[in-house]
């Protein structure tokens, strides 16, 4: 029976972990343990720490920690039933307000953060990029310029972008 148990919840994790967006919440700044404690969270409801270590399959005194963060970023609350600690997770809407903050006071601070950056205009600026994805980035790049020099072995880029080639240079052109 216990081996039943154990694959059943083995399948439960790994739906959970399907589901469960932890690389968007991982965007937002919260650690990967985190975001897993949280989405579990909102699962399950209110909770004690012994039930989320146990879903999570994170050790105890790590799901303290990770609360501890959730608690003090104001996305999980704690709530105490007959002299036990449960927590239980905010709703996800917090996290909208969260981001909508953070991108107003990033805006705020837009005209200072480039006030900052050094003006390089008119001296040699130098960037590497590799493979397929660097090459579409430059030609992207190139269509918004007003005029441009390249140095490279076209014989080895031509038959792969040849007609990117003839693109760009009519942007160029209507620049």
């Amino acid at each position: 029976m216990q081996f039943y148990v154990r694959i059943i919840d083995k399948i439960v994790q790994i739906t959970y972990a399907r589901l469960m967006r932890t690389d968007l919440l991982a965007s937002m700044g919260i650690s990967e343990k985190a975001a897993k404690i949280y989405l579990t969270g909102l699962t399950l409801g209110t909770s004690s720490v012994q039930e989320l270590a146990r879903k999570t399959r994170i050790k105890r005194p790590t799901v303290y920690l990770q609360i501890d963060e959730l608690l003090k970023r104001g996305l999980f609350e704690k709530v105490s039933l007959n002299n036990k600690q449960y927590y239980r997770p905010v709703e996800p809407q917090i996290l909208e307000t969260h981001v909508k903050k953070n991108l107003a006071a990033l805006q705020d601070a837009m005209p200072e953060l480039l006030a900052l950056q050094t003006d390089t205009r008119g001296k040699p600026q130098v960037r590497i990029l590799e493979g397929e994805d660097g090459i579409k980035q430059i030609y992207g790049e190139m269509k918004e310029a007003s005029s441009w020099r390249i140095w490279s072995n076209l014989a080895k880029i031509y038959p792969l972008f040849g007609d990117t080639y003839a693109e760009i240079s009519n942007a160029v052109r209507r620049n």
